[in-house]
């Protein structure tokens, strides 16, 4: 106790301390004077140099050269930048080639093989999703690579393996840093396409989808955006020609139909989340049922067919959206190329308009069905025309 009869806090020496550091504890510094002052603060620090122990004035140069020496020295002592986030299994991201909804697609090379290329998807969880969503990308991730997997056709972009990466789930596919898709090379190559190599480029898609139907498997999403197409050179009757060749990807929305027949493997389910995972401009060649409806078939493929036939003859899209190509059909009952296309023959029309009727049941079957009308197709295309006789008496055989 003080001289006062006051009870003074441990440490205090007079009641006048005791007060000091009571209204010092409790914030009241209106009432009590501070003995410390105010330290600058950080910004003052970093913008000025005022801070305790810090030199008012920098030492040393910083300057372009010095930042040169301390690169090289870094250098030479071995240590480098970190590649882990660039890295996916032993291949290291080097330049994006193709992004779509909840992924980007990367050229990528080996990290001690410099010549080896490889083709990365990143499926691509934000950190802010939810958890429908991240099960939404994840589940796309695995139905691609487990789809592929039981796939081994030149026209398809060939899967080499699945890894998780601190982003996402990934995939690495073989690549040919040459290859377009097939909406960038028709737009590039329209008007140096043959008829032969437009005749070519349908019926190699068409021989692809119909080798997967027979896996059991449908790719629910086929558009221009999910073919690749590169050329591959020949020489042919003495004359150096190039033959576009495709590979279809982009097999996340797809399904496989379970079957008990041994040798196949076990089915995998489709996506209720379609719409996520296709580009509005790829809407434009999916059958109208194929995002609204769950009616799951075959016949998804053969309306994207004649639809993807329809843009490669024309040289025109059939909609700039799957909503206003929805508008067009219930007016055509059919996309009708011969709006676009001048002297469309007939079984090029009937092809077209069946392979993209609305109504399920009045469409093309099957890819062999589809494959079947492209022979008459092409049967109607390189025939020759005939010369007419007009007088019967010095007709000939196989004159009309």
């Amino acid at each position: 106790q003080s001289s006062t009869g006051t009870t003074l806090m441990p440490g205090c020496k007079t009641s006048a301390d005791a007060v000091q550091l009571i209204g010092i504890r409790s914030g009241h510094s209106n009432r009590v004077a501070r003995t410390t002052p105010a330290r600058p603060g950080i910004m003052a620090a970093v913008t000025r140099r005022d801070c305790p122990g810090l030199d008012s004035s920098p030492k040393g140069t910083h300057d372009r050269p010095m930042a040169r020496m301390v690169s090289q020295a870094m250098e030479q002592a071995g240590i480098r930048p970190s590649q882990r986030h660039r890295k996916v299994s032993d291949y290291v991201l080097e330049q994006i080639v193709g992004e779509g909804p909840g992924y980007q697609d990367w050229q990528a090379g080996h990290a001690t093989i410099s010549e080896s290329k490889r083709r990365v998807r990143l499926y691509l969880v934000r950190c802010g999703a939810t958890a429908g969503e991240r099960q939404t990308i994840e589940r796309a991730a695995r139905r691609e690579y487990l789809l592929l997997d039981t796939l081994q056709h030149p026209g398809i972009l060939r899967v080499h393996g699945f890894t998780e990466h601190e982003i996402g789930p990934a995939l690495i596919f073989e690549h040919d840093p040459l290859a377009v898709r097939l909406d960038h090379f028709l737009a590039q190559q329209q008007d140096k396409l043959t008829i032969g190599a437009r005749l070519d480029l349908v019926r190699q898609i068409a021989e692809v989808i119909r080798y997967a139907h027979d896996k059991k498997i449908v790719h629910r999403a086929l558009c221009p955006q999910s073919i690749l197409v590169s050329c591959q050179s020949s020489v042919v009757s003495g004359q150096w020609l190039e033959r576009p060749k495709i590979k279809i990807f982009n097999w996340q929305v797809g399904y496989r139909e379970g079957t008990s027949s041994s040798g196949v493997s076990r089915a995998v389910s489709a996506t209720s989340h379609g719409e996520w995972l296709v580009e509005e401009s790829g809407t434009a060649y999916m059958a109208p049922e194929a995002l609204v409806d769950d009616q799951l078939g075959e016949h998804l493929d053969v309306f994207s067919l004649g639809a993807i036939a329809y843009h490669i003859f024309s040289g025109v899209a059939p909609a700039p959206s799957g909503l206003e190509l929805s508008n067009k059909l219930r007016e055509t009952k059919g996309l009708q190329i011969s709006s676009v296309l001048n002297g469309a023959g007939e079984a090029l029309q009937f092809l077209i308009q069946y392979s993209t009727h609305p109504e399920v049941p009045n469409r093309i079957d099957t890819a062999g069905d589809f494959l079947s009308g492209l022979d008459e197709v092409e049967k109607e295309l390189t025939t020759p025309e005939r010369d007419y006789v007009e007088d019967p008496t010095r007709a000939q055989q196989g004159d009309l």
